[in-house]
């Protein structure tokens, strides 16, 4: 989560820009951008579970 990290905050569509960019996904709508909206969303929730869980 680099690109999170280095953009914060992002909208789904510029982590994929910067993915494609980086060559992590094909520029795609199947195929790279809902790739990395998935791994968004799951990582938002794993975030999620580690904050509440203190």
């Amino acid at each position: 989560m680099k690109i999170v990290e280095d953009f914060s905050p992002a909208t789904v569509r510029q982590v994929f820009y910067q993915a494609v960019n980086r060559g992590l996904v094909p520029k795609s709508e199947t195929k790279g951008y809902r790739v990395v909206q998935r791994r968004l969303v799951g990582h938002s929730a794993n975030l999620g579970e580690c904050l509440t869980a203190q």
